[in-house]
């Protein structure tokens, strides 16, 4: 009992796997309140604060548009 065994990472681990893991419902949680309403909410406050955040909007439309 006093041995102690060196354990290897396994897939779910390693930093690169355990990213990649986390990427799918990262990208989901992103474009998952992206509906007209929002969009035109996001726009709006753009037109007020100077188109700051906009780069936003055209993001998430990109990720809608590959992942629906």
């Amino acid at each position: 009992m006093s041995q102690r065994l060196a354990a290897r990472p396994t897939g779910a681990t390693r930093p690169r796997t355990r990213t990649r893991a986390l990427l799918g419902p990262a990208c989901v949680a992103a474009i998952a309140y992206v509906d007209p309403g929002n969009f035109a909410t996001g726009v709006e406050s753009g037109t007020r604060f100077g188109y700051l955040l906009l780069w936003v909007e055209v993001v998430a439309s990109g990720m809608a548009v590959l992942l629906q």
